[in-house]
């Protein structure tokens, strides 16, 4: 087929070639990026495992955390869930945050703090965040689940770190009590030493 159409060939060889090399390229591109999120992940956890849900309906994150931590071999585990909140400050407003315990998130969590991080009532924002909505450690925030009535809430910490988490950290009873639909993302576990 070479002898009689060497012009065809060319052309069928050249577009393989170009082929195989958009596939190694993308390969090469996926796993840079996994590998990225993966060691940003790491640095941002001190979480032993993730668990993750399977399926569409969320599962009860009491009744989750509740069976997690039973084994002697679980130091901590913290749900984190994502709700659609809506977060303003003066200067702007943000729509999608992170839900958790606040209390426990610095078990399984690095969030590189730099300011606060004692008031675990209310929200923590990254500093990005924090500029976005013109606030710091101290000052209200108003959340609103788009039911009932809105909530102000105190900013409690500064963090830098995000990859883990959302820019924005609701207190788990906050983000109840404003009625908002949350769903589990993740568990982080920490296994217990030794």
């Amino acid at each position: 087929n070479a002898a009689r159409n060497p012009r065809r060939t060319a052309t069928t060889a050249g577009a393989l070639m170009i082929g195989l090399a958009l596939i190694t390229l993308v390969a090469t591109v996926g796993l840079s990026v996994r590998q990225g999120l993966e060691n940003q992940l790491r640095n941002d956890t001190t979480a032993t495992w993730f668990v993750q849900p399977n399926q569409f309906v969320p599962p009860d994150p009491t009744a989750l955390v509740e069976a997690l931590s039973r084994p002697r071999e679980v130091a901590a585990a913290v749900p984190t869930a994502f709700a659609t909140l809506t977060v303003a400050g003066p200067d702007g407003e943000s729509t999608g945050v992170a839900v958790a315990e606040l209390a426990e998130v610095a078990e399984v969590y690095d969030l590189g703090i730099t300011d606060g991080g004692t008031d675990t009532a209310g929200v923590w924002v990254s500093s990005d965040a924090a500029a976005d909505l013109g606030v710091s450690v101290g000052d209200d925030v108003t959340l609103s689940a788009g039911v009932g009535a809105d909530e102000r809430a105190p900013v409690g910490a500064v963090y830098t770190r995000t990859a883990a988490l959302s820019t924005i950290l609701v207190n788990q009873p906050l983000a109840d009590e404003l009625g908002a639909q949350t769903f589990v993302q993740a568990v982080a576990i920490k296994g217990a030493d030794g």
